[in-house]
């Protein structure tokens, strides 16, 4: 079984071949960026930021209180990406809206 932190970046690195395969601009960010994990531009250059989490299998998810307490943005996105040991890799897009809902 392999670790968490190898499930979080093997679904980060997905998720942005996924979003480059489709024409968008993808950037992984490093170091320390609460609640962005990728900076984006779609094809018609709208930036975006999306927080990823990611799964081996189907379970919850952690994430801290800011993201609900934070003024509702059009341009976040929180992605869960389900990667499995095998088979394809499986992405849920949720709009900073929908989080809120939740």
């Amino acid at each position: 079984m392999r670790s968490s932190h190898h499930t979080q970046w093997a679904g980060t690195y997905a998720f942005a071949a996924e979003l480059s395969r489709r024409s968008y601009d993808a950037a992984l960010t490093v170091g320390n960026t609460p609640l962005t994990d990728l900076l984006c531009i779609s094809p018609n250059g709208r930036p975006f930021r999306v927080e990823m989490k990611s799964l081996a299998s189907k379970t919850y998810i952690l994430t801290g209180k800011r993201i609900f307490e934070m003024e509702t943005r059009s341009d976040f996105f929180l992605v869960v990406a389900l990667v499995p040991e095998t088979g394809p890799n499986r992405y849920f897009i949720l709009t900073h809206q929908q989080i809120k809902g939740a």
